[in-house]
């Protein structure tokens, strides 16, 4: 599970935040609150893999500071959080439209090819019984390009949250 279903499921504003520009702020406010002095994701990610109930308490408190800063803000409620994710993403899909760039494709096929070298490595490495610590290390990397490939993968192929949208907002037209 990635870090921003973990955080989404107990604290959804700073969950929310994490897909985007107000990322930083989101990492800060939820390792301020758990106690970590390094603020960065993979940091997070571990103290939440194996997070206490008093942890995931102070994260829901954390949430609740975070939102209200957030409103101080401009941000009214979870929704324009995501309308700005939202925005983002198109305006990097009208570049590549106007721009016809073969970057974005090349960087998801080395995405695509680290990925499958890995699992190789890592199926090979498991019936080998080798060097445990190595496994690990592969696993851990394995699931953060994971995570960065399904991203790239999204840009090509829209998200399912959208899709969601739209389903509900053909439903109420249908409805009217």
């Amino acid at each position: 599970m990635d870090l921003k279903s973990i955080v989404s499921t107990v604290a959804p504003w700073i969950g929310t935040a994490l897909g985007g520009p107000l990322g930083s702020l989101a990492i800060n406010a939820a390792c301020d609150a758990l106690g970590i002095s390094e603020g960065n994701k993979e940091k997070l990610q571990s103290v939440l893999s194996e997070a206490t109930t008093e942890q995931m308490l102070l994260l829901k408190k954390a949430d609740q500071e975070f939102s209200l800063q957030m409103q101080a803000l401009g941000f009214n409620n979870i929704k324009d959080i995501e309308s700005i994710l939202a925005e983002d993403r198109k305006d990097a899909r009208a570049m590549q439209v106007s721009t016809k760039s073969y970057m974005p494709a090349f960087l998801a096929s080395i995405l695509t090819a680290g990925m499958l070298v890995l699992l190789f490595v890592l199926v090979y490495m498991w019936f080998q019984k080798e060097n445990s610590i190595l496994l690990n290390m592969i696993f851990f990397l394995l699931g953060n390009i994971v995570t960065v490939w399904l991203n790239s993968t999204g840009f090509f192929t829209g998200t399912t949250k959208g899709s969601a949208e739209k389903t509900r907002f053909i439903e109420r037209q249908l409805e009217s």
